[in-house]
């Protein structure tokens, strides 16, 4: 939690909010590299949906 408010602190809290946004696509790459849980097309979905808002958020001022 200490490098949210870091990254808060040093950046806009939109760019920050994409730590919290990115942290879901991190446990399941995790939980199927320790646990060798299912990655289902869900999930897949799931995540290309998170990835391209953090995307977008990350590039607004370009668009």
């Amino acid at each position: 939690m200490g490098r949210f408010f870091w990254v808060l602190r040093n950046t806009s809290a939109s760019l920050a909010n994409t730590f919290t946004y990115s942290s879901p696509v991190v446990t399941v790459i995790l939980g199927w590299v320790i646990l060798r849980e299912p990655i289902t097309e869900q999930i897949v979905f799931a995540t290309l949906i998170l990835m391209i808002g953090v995307v977008l958020i990350v590039n607004r001022d370009k668009y």
